[in-house]
C-alpha cells in the first residue's frame, strides 16, 4: 500500500471542499487520526469539534477513502 501525502494535495482537498482555509491545520490533525480511527470518528470530530459541516466532510472523505491502482489513482486525482 502506497500512501499519498503532499501539502499541495492537502491544500486542493480543502479548498475543494469549501471548508475556510484557516481550519487547515485543525482538518489535518484530525485526518491523521485515520490510521487508528474509523472515517466516523474523524468525521464526527470534524463536524462536532471543527466546526465543518457534513457537506464538507463528504468531500474530504472521497480524498481520504480513496483506493486503487497507481497509475489509476494518479489521473483520478
Amino acid at each position: 500500500m502506497i500512501k499519498i501525502n503532499h501539502r499541495k494535495l492537502l491544500d486542493a482537498m480543502v479548498e475543494l471542499s469549501g471548508a475556510p482555509k484557516d481550519k487547515f491545520k485543525v482538518i489535518c490533525s484530525s485526518i491523521d487520526k485515520l490510521d487508528k480511527e474509523t472515517w466516523d470518528f474523524v468525521q464526527t470530530e470534524l463536524i462536532e469539534e471543527k466546526g465543518l459541516t457534513l457537506e464538507m466532510t463528504q468531500v474530504l472523505e472521497k480524498f481520504v477513502q480513496f483506493k486503487g491502482e497507481p497509475l489509476k489513482t494518479l489521473s483520478e486525482i
